[in-house]
């Protein structure tokens, strides 16, 4: 048996940590980074990826036998259901291109057509790149033809059982190969089932509470049973006392911690214990963990959570019941990026969860600091500050539809549940103010588009959230507006040289103005005002000598919503590309599309510019990455529609993943070159599905300019190790030769050729990567 002495100087490697990390976050065991390609996830192989989300609703399925029977105490069930899922995880396992764990979270939106109940079973798994969801199985079984509707139900049945059980978060390893792996496997299971057997989401069991007798026990921080760390203790084969002993002494040192202590990123117990290099050569992690806060925070395993994330998860997990949904239900509604909302009704209790929490914060937040078990979790009021920030950014997201069927009252809001009733919650005044400023925004926005074509009036309330959503004066906000509707004609139609007219009047108004014009002007224009307004954006830009600012406003908007593509998306990446240069020939003409000749630039770059654009999207790599692969996924579903309705022009689609290529390339990057490396793994073999699809025939005019913006990417990111990439592509030329028989194709497929042994030269003389 291992034997841990708990005589540890943590006190000290808690200095040694700090002294490592600095002010930095603390980090967490090191891990493999796991960045798939887009030809494994994006290709057309989505019968393949169908296939597996088939066997991840088995899993579901199994899972859900196990929760049940272990809430039953049928043991013999629990062990046949345990056997089946170590089945599955074998399986699993042996599939490729995965970061070996299944990660299932409760999000808690609700679904559509589902009713307000379906929040309840409003999960989503996690395989590496595969996400699983219940719209995505209706969907799977409908591409595979599957003869069993019940999949789809047996999987909703599945988690509905799941929801039942309080569990808002569940974790475990595939990579279970090995004896001992499965050994570890089984004692996880094991302990989490008798816990399970106690533990109801509908009755809140003490810790005193008799039927823990038999239930090996270790106590978290607020001495609440903890089964991850009680796993912990068995898959160590360590008694409970041994490891309760030792996490009382972390605990009492996170909960020390202060704002800018390195222990302070870790959102629960259990993982502040694999803070300390001691404890990670001493003790397997447990493959399996339920209702851990860090899942609530980043689903990523090497992924570290920001640190004010993690104090609020730690918070949350200290406030609201472990073994229910609040505690996802609240990390979703503040730090999710990417979702919206079905109905008012769920966006209304989400807003009255969030208000409860700050209420619970406050009171908490100034506190004298007590023992552990009195106060597990030091807050803050910087923490309060962040929960609305996050909460504003989310509010963003939501559907302008949705916010005006909220009806603010005094200290309320009304939400219609359906046509005929609506429901009532409380809601803390300043989430009250934030509703009523995206109410109102979504309002003057539809004034601002109108104001186009026709003669809209604007109010005081209109300039006030106007001059609230940009942090201008409302002086400032009318003055801008006045100048806006003078740049168009009485048909809507850009007047590009009244703007180059105003500029000197823009320019007065600092940087806040070009987000302004951006945010409202960005849709609203066909392909001739779209040319001549990007144009006059970059004079603007230009001449203000703010290109940094701009391009985080372009990023910010871009990656808003990662799993959605929008016709300003080209637009923002086009203007990036421009001003990322010193020198633009474009600078007096109209930008159709960035000219791949600009990768040949190196000396005509604005360096402040490039490193600014390249740490930020460094920053945002794992948004970044989404965004890609949103936009080829799109690609190749239109690439394969019989017809053109529901789905963008391929021709568009082409263009944005041209700007995104030439983008990444510029900057550089590590981002850049697994995105570029990935996307010419299959563009430079014509095998590849993309080229098999309805239209590929006709898009091989596209597909070959993007071989070319590839290789010439590749030029500036690579080193020698990729000129195997290029040799690849260089000995299918007579199989690229075969797509299509016709002499200026052939042309093209030459100059591809062409430009793969420039940049065989190029890589050969580069011996290691270059920024």
């Amino acid at each position: 048996m291992l034997h841990v002495d708990l005589e540890l100087d943590l006190d000290r490697e808690v200095e040694d940590l700090f002294q490592y990390l600095g002010e930095a976050d603390a980090l967490e065991e090191p891990a493999e980074p796991y960045t798939p390609g887009l030809s494994e996830t994006l290709s057309g192989e989505e019968k393949r990826v169908d296939a597996l989300r088939v066997l991840l609703v088995d899993f579901v399925y199994e899972f859900a036998r196990f929760v049940s029977a272990s809430r039953r105490g049928a043991k013999d069930e629990v062990r046949l259901a345990t056997t089946r899922l170590l089945d599955v995880l074998t399986v699993v396992d042996e599939l490729p291109d995965h970061d070996s764990q299944i990660l299932l979270r409760h999000q808690g939106r609700g679904l559509e057509g589902e009713g307000a109940v379906s929040e309840q079973y409003d999960y989503v798994l996690t395989l590496g790149n595969i996400r699983l969801d219940l719209p995505e199985v209706k969907a799977a079984i409908r591409r595979l033809e599957y003869h069993g509707y019940h999949t789809a139900l047996d999987f909703r049945n599945a988690l509905k059982t799941i929801g039942a059980a309080g569990i808002n978060s569940f974790r475990v390893a595939t990579n279970i190969q090995m004896p001992e792996e499965q050994d570890r496997l089984e004692k996880a299971f094991a302990v989490m089932s008798s816990y399970l057997q106690v533990v109801s989401a509908r009755d809140k069991v003490s810790f005193g509470d008799p039927r823990w007798g038999t239930v090996p026990v270790v106590r978290d921080d607020a001495h609440e049973p903890c089964p991850n760390l009680t796993m912990l203790a068995a898959v160590n084969n360590l008694k409970a006392a041994t490891v309760q002993s030792l996490v009382d002494k972390i605990a009492a040192l996170m909960n020390k911690a202060e704002l800018k202590d390195p222990l302070a990123q870790f959102p629960s117990l259990y993982h502040g214990v694999f803070a300390f290099k001691k404890m990670r050569e001493l003790l397997k992690k447990t493959p399996v963990e339920i209702n851990n806060a860090r899942w609530l925070v980043t689903a990523a395993e090497g992924t570290v959570p920001f640190r004010m994330q993690s104090i609020v998860a730690r918070f949350v997990a200290s406030e609201f019941s472990r073994w229910s949904q609040e505690p996802s239900k609240l990390m979703d509604a503040i730090y999710v990026n990417d979702h919206g909302y079905v109905s008012a009704y769920h966006l209304a209790d989400r807003l009255e969860l969030v208000s409860e929490l700050l209420t619970r914060a406050e009171a908490k937040a100034g506190r004298a600091r007590g023992p552990a078990r009195e106060k597990p979790v030091q807050f803050s009021k910087i923490a309060t500050r962040n929960i609305l920030d996050n909460l504003y950014q989310r509010l963003e997201s939501v559907h302008p539809e949705i916010l005006q069927d909220l009806i603010v009252g005094e200290g309320e809001i009304f939400a219609r549940a359906t046509k005929q009733s609506s429901v009532r919650r409380v809601v803390d005044a300043r989430v009250l103010d934030l509703v009523s400023f995206y109410r109102q925004r979504s309002i003057t926005k539809k004034k601002m588009k109108a104001m186009l074509r026709h003669d809209i009036e604007f109010g005081r309330e209109d300039f006030a959230n106007i001059a609230r959503d940009f942090q201008i004066t409302q002086k400032e906000a009318k003055n801008i507006v006045e100048l806006i509707r003078g740049c168009y004609d009485a048909d809507g139609h850009f007047l590009r040289k009244a703007f180059m007219d105003s500029i000197p009047e823009f320019s007065q108004h600092g940087s806040k103005v070009f987000e302004f014009l951006w945010h409202y002007l960005k849709e609203h224009m066909d392909r001739q005002d779209r040319v001549a307004l990007l144009n006059a954006l970059q004079v603007l830009i230009d001449q203000m000598r703010q290109h940094p600012q701009a391009i985080r406003v372009l990023l910010d908007d871009f990656l808003h919503d990662p799993e959605d593509v929008q016709f300003s998306d080209r637009n923002s990446l086009m203007l990036i590309n421009v001003l990322l240069r010193k020198f633009n020939k474009e600078i007096n003409k109209d930008i159709h599309m960035t000219p791949a000749e600009v990768l040949k630039v190196k000396l005509g770059l604005d360096e402040h510019a490039v490193r600014f654009t390249k740490e930020y999207i460094e920053q945002e790599k794992e948004k970044f990455l989404r965004k890609v692969r949103t936009i080829h996924k799109k690609l190749m579903d239109s690439l394969d529609a019989v017809d053109d309705t529901g789905h963008m022009p391929v021709r568009y689609l082409f263009t944005l993943e041209w700007e995104a290529y030439i983008l990444l390339a510029l900057v550089g990057g590590m981002t850049g070159l697994v995105v570029v490396i990935s996307a010419l793994r299959e563009y430079c073999n014509p095998e590849s599905p993309i080229y098999k699809l309805t239209k590929s025939q006709n898009a091989l005019v596209w597909l070959l300019p993007i071989i070319q913006v590839l290789i010439r990417g590749l030029a500036r990111l690579g080193d020698s190790n990729d000129a195997m990439l290029v040799r690849g592509l260089k000995s299918r030329e007579t199989a690229f030769k075969a797509l299509r028989k016709d002499p200026q194709y052939w042309e093209q497929v030459q100059r591809v050729m062409n430009l793969a042994d420039e940049t065989l030269i190029a890589l050969s003389a580069r011996e290691v990567d270059i920024e």
